[in-house]
């Protein structure tokens, strides 16, 4: 039996450890926690994995400010993992360096596909206990600096097929917490699901809850007990979707460390690289004006009018994207409004939205069954205190 805690605490280290305990699987920051959800739960356990895939996490909150762990759950129960880490960048030294360090990440092949085989060691682990058969596949990872230049983000993410648990015509979500499971400050879970299935059920009572999206928050370190968090969803029937008719056999799995690892692996080298006085003998990077100049030759007449607006979109962020449309909508859209022009899907602009309102991008209120996003400074008169415009 295996257990690993996992602090959220200064620096990343990866270390092994194999014993029996007590206390949950934690994601939490070192510090004691607050809040209790639920009680203290059982042994945190992943049964018989290779001693040379056992590793405790330690993420720098100095390093990263915020962090989000998200679950895309598709209809036939897999689903795309996404670690997003965040940290702010108060001046043009500190973007300097995350570009240059963020050119290195996403270049670093050797870290990447040390990532790739330990998600695989993972998911070969669930399928033996399990009995369910279990793949890690479609890896991507990407670091960049946001849309108006005061955040760094880190993305990595993974396909984990027959993650979640199906019973007939549901999908249900937290059978791998099996332990139980800590969040720290400053962390948050968020569990989206396509288009096609629908929300029944979540426990414990989200923080946020959109029409695809229930969110978790740490506050000051949040504890949630065996199997929770718990998302249950609802699947078309058998004559509307034939594809997902077909699964095998059921289990669950105790794995929080073992993301948490993944994630934190492959920045390990890296961030270490960033804080580095190496690093800033690098930080110049070519200017867009420069290197945009001098790509080739320039296009045909008869190209042009379809080139221009082509590479103009394609320059575009998503985060620009939606601003783009924000300001031309006299600075609020509905959220439904976002999704029909950009063609995107109402889960993919969800978390764009979440993510852009945690970086104060833009601002969301709920009126009735809608959204109305607005660009801040732009929310409607009944979202803003009474106290803004004094003095």
């Amino acid at each position: 039996m295996l257990r690993v805690l996992v602090a959220v605490v200064l620096v990343l280290t990866a270390t092994g450890m194999a014993t029996t305990g007590s206390e949950p699987v934690s994601i939490a920051t070192s510090s004691p926690l607050t809040e209790q959800v639920e009680s203290t739960p059982p042994t945190a356990q992943i049964g018989t994995v290779p001693p040379t895939a056992q590793m405790g996490v330690s993420i720098a909150d100095q390093e990263f400010d915020r962090t989000t762990f998200r679950i895309n759950v598709s209809e036939n129960g897999s689903a795309r993992w996404t670690f997003v880490y965040r940290r702010d960048l108060s001046n043009q030294t500190e973007r300097r360096q995350f570009n240059a360090f963020a050119e290195e990440f996403n270049e670093q092949s050797d870290l990447y596909e040390n990532f790739k085989k330990r998600a695989q060691v993972l998911t070969e682990s669930g399928a033996k206990e399990t009995g369910r058969e279990m793949n890690a596949t479609g890896f991507s990872r990407r670091a960049y600096v946001g849309p108006l230049d005061n955040s760094g983000v880190v993305e990595m993410s993974f396909r984990w097929s027959n993650f979640a648990k199906i019973e007939g015509d549901k999908i249900i979500v937290g059978d791998v917490f099996e332990g139980g499971l800590l969040i720290g400050p400053n962390q948050r879970i968020a569990v989206t699901w396509s288009d096609n299935l629908t929300h029944e059920a979540s426990v414990p009572k989200p923080d946020d809850k959109s029409d695809d999206t229930v969110t978790w928050t740490g506050k000051a370190g949040r504890q949630f007990y065996d199997n929770k968090p718990k998302v249950v969803l609802n699947r078309p029937t058998e004559s509307e979707s034939n594809a997902a008719a077909v699964q095998l056999p059921f289990g669950g799995l105790s794995i929080w460390h073992w993301l948490l690892g993944l994630g934190a692996f492959v920045l390990l080298t890296t961030l270490i690289a960033y804080r580095s006085d190496a690093i800033t003998d690098r930080m110049s990077v070519p200017s867009r004006e420069k290197s945009e100049s001098g790509t080739g030759s320039k296009p045909k007449p008869d190209d042009e009018p379809t080139t221009s607006v082509i590479t103009e979109a394609e320059l575009m962020t998503d985060e620009d994207r939606v601003l783009s449309l924000l300001e031309e909508n006299n600075g609020r859209m509905k959220q439904v409004n976002i999704v029909n022009e950009t063609g995107w899907s109402k889960s993919k602009v969800s978390m764009l939205l979440s993510d852009m309102d945690d970086e104060d991008l833009i601002s969301k209120l709920r009126v009735g069954r809608e959204n109305i996003i607005s660009i801040v400074g732009d929310e409607p008169e009944a979202a803003r205190s009474p106290f803004e415009d004094d003095g």
